[in-house]
């Protein structure tokens, strides 16, 4: 039976970041991935979730911060960086180098949270279809999010789970669990320019909703 490998996300430095966040797929690398597919996704980020009445917003599964930095161009913003990895969380506070920036553990979230921290809005990019319990992520993202707040999601209508034996599709459904948890506004086809086919086929965009 294969065993959850989380530690495959613990890097030594912020190429080797990069190429774990952004894996070459087929003939895009992850510099061409880096460069063409960041602004499309923060376009649509900004797009869905109406900035004009957020202010604080989760990066979930943060990396070294590639959303979070280019969000915080909105000067009325702050963001929380979530991330399990404890590298990338000190990599994200020096690639984002804000004071409207924070990273934090999922521990930490939820002692936060317990506290009475709401968001107004979470992100989770290219993240729950790594996540060995992805039941308990979105369970930990629904309690983050204030009532109305919204949700941004890109993810695989696959899994990829890290283990001892690759990278491996355990069956789970993460879209199933979003719309039980999480009322949709919209769902699209992953379409940034220059995606590899696989990706195109394989990844979708969705918008929800904290009822």
């Amino acid at each position: 039976m294969a065993t959850y490998k989380p530690e495959v996300f613990e890097t030594a430095s912020l190429d080797e970041a990069q190429a774990i966040i952004l894996t070459p797929e087929g003939d895009s690398s992850t510099e061409a991935r880096w460069r063409t597919e960041t602004p499309w996704m923060l376009e649509r980020v900004r797009a869905a979730l109406q900035f004009g009445a957020t202010r604080l917003v989760m990066d979930f599964g943060c990396g070294v911060g590639r959303i979070s930095r280019g969000l915080l161009e909105d000067e009325k913003l702050a963001v929380l960086g979530l991330d399990a990895s404890a590298s990338m969380r000190r990599m994200a506070v020096e690639h984002v180098d804000s004071t409207r920036f924070s990273a934090l553990s999922p521990e930490a979230l939820d002692a936060m949270v317990d506290a009475g921290l709401r968001c107004d809005a979470v992100l989770a990019v290219w993240v729950l279809q790594h996540c060995l319990d992805p039941a308990k992520e979105l369970d930990r993202i629904r309690a983050s999010l204030r009532r109305g707040g919204q949700f941004f999601i890109v993810d695989m209508h696959h899994r990829a789970v890290p283990t001892d034996e690759g990278w491996i599709d355990d069956g789970f459904s993460v879209r199933e669990l979003v719309d039980a948890r999480f009322e949709c506004i919209r769902r699209e086809p992953f379409a940034a320019p220059g995606s590899p086919q696989n990706l195109l086929q394989s990844g979708w965009v969705g918008v929800y909703r904290k009822p």
